[in-house]
């Protein structure tokens, strides 16, 4: 019995570990959008931090009818993207990108998350609405590049909606 209930307790101190950190802050308020971007790599045994421009990008827009996508991704032929989808709560997405099918062939591949922790101004918006949020979410290890890399972001938002 007494094994029985210490692996109950290890099961929720890994569930809680790997939850996603979720808070409504109507008071939060951040200056502008200052997203870093950190990739973390095992070569030779060590850890080295990569940090790169983030986004050159946000589309808004409404993917169903309670839910808002906000998406962060940078031009090219490849990369990363972050995207928020809002409704009652948020769901972070760190999505690697490629001009052609790397990703078990498809273009795209939505990373599973080890940590997220998110606290946002509000979570009902309508176009003119400014969103406001602070974050920091952080990929599982992901072994389809060499190193398992785990791709993080963390920053703060602050974005006018032009929802259509």
């Amino acid at each position: 019995m007494k094994n029985q209930i210490s692996f109950i307790f290890l099961v929720l101190g890994f569930w809680t570990l790997q939850a996603q950190h979720f808070v409504v802050d109507s008071t939060l308020f951040v200056e502008k959008t200052e997203i870093k971007t950190f990739t973390y790599e095992r070569f030779n045994k060590k850890s080295i931090e990569l940090t790169g421009p983030v986004f050159d990008s946000i589309t808004d827009k409404t993917f169903s009818q309670d839910t808002l996508r906000v998406t962060f991704s940078k031009r090219g032929l490849g990369g990363q993207t972050l995207v928020l989808s809002i409704s009652d709560t948020v769901n972070p997405e760190i999505i690697l990108r490629s001009d052609y099918p790397a990703f078990e062939g498809k273009y795209s591949k939505s990373l599973e998350l080890e940590l997220s922790e998110i606290i946002i101004n509000k979570t009902d918006f309508i176009s003119g609405d400014t969103i406001i949020v602070r974050l920091r979410c952080l990929s599982k290890p992901y072994s389809g590049y060499i190193g398992n890399p785990k791709f993080e972001y963390s920053g703060t938002i602050k974005h006018v909606l032009e929802l259509k």
